[in-house]
């Protein structure tokens, strides 16, 4: 799973750009008419490039009591000297009257058949608060993940990252 999830890079970057798209790239094509057509309502969508090597994105529902969608694009530093690329996700995250939201995962050591004496680990945290006029949100995710082998133990991590999100 570890060497797997090096593939993801590629699928998290043009995931990413497909979100936020290329800056400058409309920006001559905008004009008034297609301003006015909005697919999406103001403050429901947000992104935030992190120094996680990827980025944020969240969707909020358009009643603002829930945060629909998180995306977390992500390099991590391992401890065997190797580096991981990969994302995690959420859904359905309560967003509480103050525009705060928290939620995190746990996997507990899993086995795989296909690797006897192999267990692995995942650990994520996510937390935010939604500004009062609905422009960004400020927050902090986290991942880990480790892979105990009987050679011995490798475990990445993303370290708590700060990310400040914008509609």
């Amino acid at each position: 799973m570890h060497g797997s999830a090096k593939i993801m890079v590629g699928v998290a970057a043009v995931a990413t750009i497909a979100m936020v798209g290329i800056p400058g790239a409309s920006a001559a094509r905008t004009t008034k008419a297609s301003a006015s057509a909005r697919t999406r309502p103001l403050g429901t969508s947000y992104f935030a490039p992190t120094m996680a090597g990827g980025g944020v994105t969240i969707f909020v529902s358009r009643d603002r009591r829930q945060v629909r969608r998180t995306t977390f694009a992500y390099q991590q530093t391992c401890t065997d000297g190797t580096t991981d690329y990969n994302w995690d996700g959420n859904q359905a995250i309560p967003l509480s009257a103050a525009g705060k939201f928290n939620t995190s995962y746990d996997s507990g050591p899993r086995t795989d058949p296909k690797f006897p004496g192999e267990t692995t680990q995942l650990v994520t945290a996510m937390s935010g608060a939604v500004n009062k006029a609905g422009t960004r949100i400020v927050g902090t995710t986290q991942v880990t993940f480790t892979d105990t082998t009987p050679a011995g133990t490798v475990k990445c991590d993303t370290g708590l990252v700060h990310f400040t999100a914008v509609d």
